[in-house]
């Protein structure tokens, strides 16, 4: 595995490059659950929300290189080589983007952590305490939950290696924003906060039957 500084231009090619991928991907993951292969549409589905995450990563760091500031190379390849941090990555970006609707992606990635074990249970029989399990017994909502997700970061990011679309990434990459870029980045943050309340209503639904009831006001 290649660990280096990279430059900009390296650093753009390499995000254009896991967006493009990750679009294919979720493309291939919709394709197989529409034919009904639920585990193998997840495992996909979790392939390109990873590379979304990969994407973030190195635009981010793009943006970093073209404003002068220092990047911890250490730091950025133990997160790139590195399943979680991709798919938390994912995560924030889908809160960026959807806020609220976020939410599930959200809980799988902070809270529980279990993108690893459903991608193995996706991918592989294994003997577990009721006997052996199959990836054909894999809940189909969860298939859903993660091809729902991946395919929605697709559709509103539009990365291809098209010229139009390397050109594009490129000239946000390298530049402050502009009073459109602020709008949308003020959006952004507003729609992550939204999601992050979300969730924190999530959680302590969640918490309620293990803390017991709780006492009515008045």
């Amino acid at each position: 595995m290649e660990r280096r500084e990279l430059s900009f231009g390296q650093l753009v090619e390499g995000a254009i490059a896991a967006g493009d991928n990750a679009t294919k991907l979720s493309r291939d993951a919709r394709f197989m659950i529409g034919r009904n292969r639920y585990s193998t549409a997840l495992a996909l589905g979790i392939a390109s929300l990873e590379e979304w995450g990969k994407a973030f990563q190195l635009i981010v760091t793009a943006n970093m290189v073209a404003q002068g500031m220092a990047v911890d190379w250490n730091e950025f390849w133990n997160s790139f080589y590195d399943h979680r941090p991709k798919q938390f990555l994912a995560s924030v970006l889908d809160m960026m983007l959807f806020g609220e609707e976020a939410v599930d992606l959200m809980m799988r990635t902070v809270v529980l952590r279990d993108l690893e074990d459903l991608r193995r249970e996706a991918l592989y029989v294994d003997l577990v305490a009721s006997g052996w399990r199959h990836p054909r017994t894999m809940q189909r909502t969860w298939a859903w939950e993660i091809i729902d997700a991946c395919s929605s970061i697709s559709d509103e990011m539009r990365v291809s290696m098209r010229k139009g679309d390397r050109l594009r990434v490129a000239k946000e990459a390298a530049s402050l924003p502009g009073d459109e870029g602020k709008l949308a980045i003020e959006a952004m943050q507003r729609n992550f906060m939204k999601a992050a309340r979300a969730a924190d209503q999530k959680l302590m639904r969640l918490q309620q039957p293990m803390l017991g009831p709780v006492a009515r006001g008045g």
